[in-house]
């Protein structure tokens, strides 16, 4: 179950193998750890695909059960409710780059395309002001501000060594 992944300018480079209680660890290009994919490059990254797949397969749900027989707006607040916390899972926690939080948008975004049959974001804008639908990059803030505050109020030592290093 355990391996390992290297992150930093030689993560390409072999390097001696890890063994625990005589076992050996395999160096792999992805780890899942508490359903957040990270992956082995240069920087400290997270794959999203996973979680704008599994969006898009819970919107699917949804749809494919009430799509052109509900009122949009019941919809929408099926899909917020149920498939927005898919598509933002782990983000709180690890530090995203703007074109990872610009995908993400892109396919919350599309959700209004595909309801109301609108393709400008300017009328998608609108209409999200128009349902008090906060951005997923604010939503994205307001959800790694509130993670930071809980962890610095943990009372796990590690924790809170960790979090004054933030």
């Amino acid at each position: 179950k355990s391996s390992v992944i290297r992150i930093g300018k030689r993560f390409k480079h072999a390097c001696t193998p890890l063994t625990v209680c005589s076992d050996l660890l395999k160096c792999v290009e992805e780890v899942k750890y508490l359903g957040v994919y990270f992956v082995a490059g240069t920087h400290f990254i997270v794959n999203i695909d996973k979680n704008k797949s599994k969006f898009f397969a819970a919107v699917n749900g949804i749809l494919s059960k009430c799509g052109c027989y509900m009122n949009e707006m019941v919809t929408v607040l099926l899909i917020n409710t149920f498939c927005r916390p898919v598509l933002l899972y782990g983000c709180d926690s690890v530090p995203l780059p703007k074109s990872y939080v610009d995908r993400l948008s892109h396919s919350w975004n599309r959700i209004y395309w595909r309801l109301f049959n609108v393709n400008d974001s300017q009328c998608i804008a609108d209409i999200q002001s128009f349902m008090c639908d906060i951005s997923i990059h604010d939503d994205i803030i307001i959800r790694r501000d509130r993670f930071l505050r809980r962890v610095k109020a943990s009372t796990n030592e590690i924790l809170c060594l960790l979090s004054k290093l933030v």
